[in-house]
């Protein structure tokens, strides 16, 4: 389990606690350690740019890989990685758990 802060409408969040996705054999999961908020985010959380809700912000990090897939290069495990995804990445993601 971890816990998310989760947009649950425009000025509104809770902490949630979710279930660690299931890891697939070309898949690898990373511990998040910093999240950054950028603007697109703080548009998120005032209502001026829509998006489908519920909605975990943060899509800017930076992480480490804690477990990888059966096919995944075994010594990837462990370095560290960042992201910038795109928010529509993020909302496919989010709704994936």
């Amino acid at each position: 389990m971890y816990k998310a802060d989760v947009l649950v409408s425009p000025g509104e969040i809770k902490i949630e606690e979710r279930q660690e996705p299931i890891l697939d054999d070309n898949g690898v999961l990373i511990k998040v350690e910093f999240a950054g908020i950028c603007g697109t985010d703080l548009a998120i959380f005032s209502g001026n740019y829509r998006v489908p809700l519920p909605l975990v912000l943060g899509h800017e990090f930076s992480s480490e890989i804690i477990e990888v897939g059966n096919k995944v290069e075994k010594g990837l495990k462990g370095k560290r990685v960042v992201g910038a995804d795109p928010v529509s990445y993020n909302l496919k993601y989010e709704r994936q758990l």
